[in-house]
């Protein structure tokens, strides 16, 4: 029987690429005239998008 999650799930390549979107969207978003408080949210906002992608080779790297 197939897993009925594979096919509600989205793949993890499907996930990288729309975090990859996301990121270009923040990158095209932040310039020199942007107020502090937009660029800082900007900022957030990516930098937990690569915390997410980064946990799990991080935890990887720990084990060596």
């Amino acid at each position: 029987m197939p897993d009925s999650n594979s096919s509600m799930s989205p793949t993890i390549t499907a996930m990288i690429r729309l975090d990859h979107m996301h990121v270009l969207t923040a990158f095209h978003r932040y310039h020199a005239d942007t107020a502090w408080w937009r660029k800082r949210a900007i900022v957030n906002s990516v930098c937990a998008a690569l915390e997410i992608h980064a946990e799990p080779f991080i935890r990887h790297c720990a084990a060596y």
